[in-house]
């Protein structure tokens, strides 16, 4: 969802914990907010995907799904779904695909229409014609057929990208809804922008190199040397303190328990635990709960994330509690991950994941300020990370842009800036730190973060810490004892 990865609190449909470009600090997305923007209409804020390059507006108040899905030519980028009646959805569908060879687009469109009448009874072609979309090579097809008893729309665009790789969006619905579905479907692919146009190949090259050698220079000892006992940053957004994180690192050794008779193996490095909480002017209170550690050699990883919301209640939907989990092991170069984002469902375990060279881990990301050599001088490192909303890799570019006096932050250890973005084309987070790394301050859309004392922070927030808490608890032992009437397992 939005910029630099460290924050990552919650996204307007769900809560996602992902390391989208806000990062140095933690998984906290940007707690659901954005900064005033135009009337879309019935049109959502833009979704932009650095790593693959667009930017797309879903439909106002549908659900969105972010996990890509491989495929056979491709992978299923974006879900976006409306559920019009008990029994019956609509939805719009982004994947990216690939042909063997380039392929005109009236050819296309005669792929399209005869892929249909292989597939459903009764199709009708009612449109179809080649156009410009996004500023390239396109084609625009509608039929309608008979699918497990419902008379169906189909509207399908293809986009050419680059020879042979073409984005492909996809409407599936009633057909009786038609005279909204179809110029719905028409602006949110007006909204399509393909990013890629501003993505310089050799730029990202260079600073995918520059990533890996930085990574293969950072050393046990330096990692020692990055490590801040303690620090207190505050989030402020729309003239209101709304929240803080506390974020703590030691030294610490990770001691995976035995199989098979093995010997117990210690693997010392870093740990960092980040505890923070929002509270919202709807009323609801998050609690950010994470943990993470990195080996010294860099070669094992672990991390797990928790949020969980108390939602207020609101007309006939009683006081409730949300959770997240998100969850990752890491052994050389092979990631095994695992999410949920409902209460007491079991977590999804994702496909394991061979790591390449470039992959950065969320610890190091931390620390990365203060791994740099030279913070005033302007230079680009790409990394890929892992993200839980996609269920894969993302592109990372974080650029440091040298001093910045202009800042107005005071200092008596120099301002520096750095940025962090997905991919090259994606909006920054902007993070200011100091000549020793340390963070001063951090922007991403309307949200600020800025360092605080434990003392303030305990000043500000004790009492609805406590009052949430203290409900966040009746909540869970009124779940689990549901659990129990029912025969369920309880958490």
């Amino acid at each position: 969802m939005h910029r630099i990865g460290w924050i990552a609190f919650f996204s307007p449909t769900r809560i996602s914990l992902h390391m989208s470009p806000l990062a140095f600090l933690l998984p906290l997305a940007v707690l659901g907010q954005t900064a005033p923007l135009a009337d879309t209409g019935p049109l959502a804020d833009a979704y932009v995907d650095g790593t693959y390059g667009y930017s797309i507006n879903p439909p106002k108040g549908w659900q969105i799904t972010r996990q890509r899905v491989p495929e056979r030519r491709g992978v299923t980028l974006l879900q976006m779904t409306d559920r019009v009646s008990p029994t019956l959805t609509q939805e719009i569908v982004l994947k990216q695909s690939s042909t063997t060879q380039k392929v005109p687009m009236d050819e296309m469109l005669k792929r399209i229409s005869d892929a249909l009448e292989l597939e459903f009874s009764d199709v009708t072609i009612l449109a179809q014609q080649t156009q410009q979309i996004a500023g390239r090579p396109g084609a625009i097809l509608s039929a309608s057929f008979f699918h497990e008893g419902v008379k169906r729309l189909r509207l399908e665009a293809v986009v050419e990208h680059k020879p042979q790789s073409y984005y492909i969006l996809l409407y599936s619905g009633p057909l009786a809804l038609r005279a909204q579905s179809e110029p719905l479907f028409h602006r949110v692919l007006g909204s399509l922008q393909l990013l890629a146009d501003q993505v310089d190949e050799t730029r990202m090259k260079d600073a995918l190199e520059s990533g890996v050698r930085l990574l293969r220079s950072i050393s046990g000892e330096q990692l020692k040397a990055a490590i801040l006992p303690e620090e207190f940053l505050k989030f402020e957004s729309e003239g209101r303190t709304i929240g803080f994180v506390a974020v703590y690192q030691a030294e610490s050794t990770w001691e995976p328990s035995s199989k098979a008779g093995a010997p117990d193996r210690g693997y010392p490095g870093i740990r960092i635990r980040e505890r923070g909480w929002t509270f919202e002017k709807d009323g609801r209170a998050r609690r950010l709960q994470n943990s993470m550690f990195i080996s010294y050699d860099l070669k094992h990883e672990r991390w797990k994330t928790s949020v969980t919301t108390l939602v207020p209640a609101t007309g006939n939907q009683p006081e409730y509690l949300d959770i997240a989990l998100e969850e990752g092991l890491r052994t050389g170069d092979v990631l095994l991950t695992n999410q949920t984002y409902s209460m007491g469902a079991p977590a999804q375990a994702n496909p394991a994941l061979q790591l390449p060279e470039a992959y950065v881990s969320r610890a190091v990301i931390r620390l990365l300020p203060r791994l740099i050599d030279d913070l005033a001088k302007k230079q680009s490192f790409a990394f890929v990370t892992f993200d839980h909303g996609r269920a894969g890799l993302v592109a990372r570019v974080i650029e440091c842009q040298g001093e910045d006096s202009a800042a107005g932050i005071p200092s008596n250890d120099g301002v520096f800036r750095l940025e962090d973005r997905e991919g090259l084309a994606a909006d920054p987070t902007r993070l200011y730190v100091d000549g020793a790394g340390r963070t001063l301050l951090v922007k991403t859309g309307p949200l600020t973060m800025t360092r605080a004392e434990g003392q303030e922070l305990s000043r500000l927030f004790s009492d609805r810490i406590d009052a949430a808490q203290k409900r966040m608890a009746e909540l869970e032992e009124a779940y689990n004892r549901e659990d129990a009437r029912v025969g369920r397992k309880p958490k």
